[in-house]
């Protein structure tokens, strides 16, 4: 899909509007178009980069995209996992099974 189409595609949208990820989950998103880069893309220029030449990639960035996106997606539910106290099933068995035979030695 070529770019100019994309971003048509992201304005069009409504807050709130409903994507089906690869994953079959739906989600709730929000699109947000400015008229530069947005600021979370700055920052991650800079750590990835360097200040230095990070802000001189977001420059160049800008001059070939004058209009960014940000869509940001909000999951239905999350899940905590706690690893320090509870382990998944199969982490649980494989050390326990660890342990069963570096106990037999």
């Amino acid at each position: 899909m070529k770019p100019a189409r994309f971003y048509a595609d992201l304005a069009a949208q409504r807050s709130g509007a409903r994507l089906r990820t690869p994953t079959g989950l739906n989600r709730r998103s929000v699109v947000e178009t400015g008229p530069s880069v947005v600021r979370e893309y700055a920052q991650a220029a800079e750590r990835y980069f360097g200040a230095e030449q990070g802000r001189a990639w977001v420059e160049q960035v800008t001059r070939m995209f004058p209009r960014m996106a940000r869509l940001a997606v909000t999951p239905n539910w999350v899940a905590i996992l706690d690893f320090e106290h509870r382990f998944p099933s199969a982490i649980e068995q494989a050390m326990s099974s660890r342990a069963e035979s570096v106990g037999d030695r």
